[in-house]
């Protein structure tokens, strides 16, 4: 099967929790509502470039569990063929826990089979022989896993777009390895030195990083419902708005933005033009419960409209 772009990332059950505020330390808060899907950030953003119409090949680990029996069925039914997920008997299916509050939104992660994918895993997936020039990783796998993918990417001179979260499982290595990186706003804080409560220059936080790390060609910094900050090397930064939204649950939104952006980019789109999709089906992801049962689809876009509306909010 061709392959346009290449997913090494995380797989597992989010099971969402909707509370009414935040609880006081040691309260038992009863929960609004509850969810049960399919989701991590690896297996969210090769969802969204399939849902757009791409052909992802998705690299993940899932354990030999009912949890991993309901994400294969899942893998299959988005993507068509689970070619890349790999099955390890020693391990629990990865999950985790968004609880999402009127002011704030966290996500409680259990690392599982995630943290069992390996780099033999991975080099022995990429030993074939892939027309793909794109390759997504993120930070919910072992770095050393994600760099052996990354680096075979850079040698076929393709883009490899780093997520940098979470950032606490992102290294040097990684950032000297990618393309282009898309943090959030905290995200880029930490990778400039800085508190995410501190005001400081997002221009010249992106000079910083450019300086820093030679191979990369682009930043897009998300700004949740602000949209995205979007720079290439040598140029002036230009913000991309997004669309105004019911935002009821971001925890996918970052993926989406990812995952279309990728998608736009094999469709012979500019990185710029793309990122402009990136960040509608980013804010129509936020619009709707859940992580991957969020994800639009082809059929909810209109790529015309989405160029024309940001002419519109430019001028």
């Amino acid at each position: 099967m061709a392959y346009d772009v290449i997913v090494v990332g995380s797989i597992l059950v989010d099971i969402p929790v909707w509370v009414a505020r935040d609880p006081m330390p040691g309260e038992t808060l009863v929960v609004q509502d509850s969810g049960m899907f399919a989701g991590g950030k690896g297996l969210n953003q090769a969802c969204q470039v399939a849902r757009l119409g791409g052909h992802p090949l998705f690299v993940g680990a899932i354990g030999n569990d009912i949890l991993g029996k309901f994400l294969r069925k899942t893998v299959l039914d988005e993507m068509n063929n689970d070619n890349g997920l790999i099955e390890i008997d020693s391990s629990k299916t990865s999950y985790a826990v968004p609880v999402i509050s009127p002011d704030n939104q966290y996500i409680l992660h259990v690392s599982g089979a995630n943290h069992m994918l390996t780099a033999s895993h991975v080099r022995n997936q990429l030993s074939m022989d892939f027309s793909a020039r794109i390759l997504m990783v993120q930070g919910e796998i072992l770095p050393s896993t994600s760099i052996v993918a990354m680096e075979y990417m850079n040698k076929l001179g393709g883009i490899v777009v780093l997520d940098p979260a979470p950032m606490e499982a992102i290294n040097v290595e990684m950032l000297q390895n990618a393309t282009v990186l898309t943090p959030n706003l905290v995200e880029f804080a930490q990778l400039i030195g800085l508190s995410p409560l501190t005001d400081f220059d997002l221009c010249k936080g992106i000079e910083i990083l450019f300086s820093k790390y030679t191979k990369l060609k682009l930043i897009m910094v998300t700004l949740g419902e602000n949209g995205v900050m979007f720079a290439e090397r040598g140029q002036k930064p230009v913000h991309i708005p997004a669309p105004k939204v019911n935002a009821v649950d971001p925890t996918a939104a970052g993926d989406a933005f990812n995952g279309a952006w990728a998608w736009a980019v094999t469709q012979g789109l500019s990185w710029f033009q793309s990122a402009q999709v990136g960040v509608y089906v980013g804010a129509l992801a936020a619009s709707h419960k859940g992580a991957l049962p969020s994800l639009p689809r082809y059929a909810d876009i209109n790529l015309e409209a989405i160029f024309e509306t940001q002419k519109d909010s430019n001028e």
